[in-house]
């Protein structure tokens, strides 16, 4: 494998990697059960890593034509997720709430 770099190849991930990462996952809960340490942990490391791998596979559904559509496309869509990360900061996160927060930490007017 070949470590990023000028006109060198990059490594080709497919799903026996995916596999075998999966492999160690179940590897340390079998290992946790056996030691007898938390299996919440356990499970909840298996669900993350399952959750990981589905919205991986999502996001590289969505993102290999925008990359390949050009600097516009890419632009746009950075664009549009710094939009809902600011949603998400705002409404999900944020524990207390003002009106128009969101547009009041975006625009300042000018001061008089």
């Amino acid at each position: 494998m070949a470590s990023g770099g000028g006109g060198e190849n990059t490594p080709q991930l497919d799903w026996l990697n995916v596999g075998i990462g999966f492999g160690f996952i179940i590897f340390n809960v079998i290992l946790s059960s056996i030691l007898g340490i938390e299996k919440d942990i356990s499970a909840s490391l298996v669900i993350a890593a399952l959750r990981c791998i589905g919205q991986l596979s999502l996001l590289t559904v969505i993102l290999k034509p925008v990359f390949h559509g050009g600097p516009w496309a890419v632009a746009g869509i950075v664009f549009l997720f710094n939009i809902l990360g600011t949603f998400e900061a705002v409404y999900n996160k944020s524990k207390r709430r003002f009106t128009h927060m969101l547009f009041s930490s975006s625009y300042r007017p000018p001061e008089t």
